[in-house]
């Protein structure tokens, strides 16, 4: 099932069953909306074992090359290089091959599949602070909000947010795995097992300090 915006067209798809099927009905797709662009976005495509990041893009270059849609690949252009580098290294067979062929080889790989290549600068500590701040107001009001004021949850993200972590998505995952663990803790409190009430509850930050 495909979901295209702006008009929330949905699109639903019969069995498919090899790759040369999906790109069959995709170019109906394409006819179908001569008239109008189609962004699709594909994710996560470099969070996948070194074969299936190198599978997955080959077969989208199937469609890539139709030249009627535009793709946007988000991913860390360096994991799809190691993968790539992997891979030679792993089918070499004893064959000798410098460090710089195949550097260069997986340059040209990307440089093939992606046409155009912009680089988000890295985010500095600030930033993700601001994220995840606003993250939160989207969200509405977080249960820990019922132990921390507005200035002591704002503590609680500068201590999260530690020099390692890099991405939103660390920021979120960091945050999530405190306040999972920080729930456990309070249900530990009112149930009275192994924790004495208070023990968490009034000492959240110090708590905090020590996960990190």
């Amino acid at each position: 099932e495909l979901n295209i915006l702006p008009d929330e067209t949905t699109v639903n798809l019969p069995n498919i069953y090899n790759t040369e099927h999906l790109q069959c009905l995709f170019r109906q797709l394409l006819n179908g909306r001569k008239d109008e662009k189609i962004i699709i976005i594909v994710e996560d495509v470099d969070r996948k074992d070194n074969d299936e990041i190198i599978k997955a893009l080959n077969d989208l270059r199937t469609f890539i090359d139709l030249g009627e849609a535009i793709f946007i690949i988000p991913c860390d252009i360096q994991n799809i290089e190691k993968a790539f580098k992997d891979i030679i290294v792993e089918n070499q067979f004893g064959e000798d091959r410098s460090s710089l062929d195949i550097n260069w080889r997986s340059k040209d790989y990307c440089a093939k599949v992606f046409s155009h290549i912009i680089t988000i600068p890295p985010q500095n500590k600030q930033d993700l602070r601001i994220f995840l701040l606003n993250r939160r107001k989207e969200i509405g009001k977080h249960p820990i909000s019922n132990y921390l004021d507005d200035d002591k949850l704002n503590d609680l993200i500068d201590i999260l947010i530690a020099p390692s972590i890099k991405t939103p998505r660390e920021t979120i995952n960091i945050f999530n795995r405190f306040t999972l663990q920080l729930e456990y803790a309070i249900q530990l409190e009112n149930e009275n097992k192994r924790l004495k009430k208070g023990t968490i509850t009034k000492h959240i930050l110090e708590y905090a300090r020590i996960h990190m």
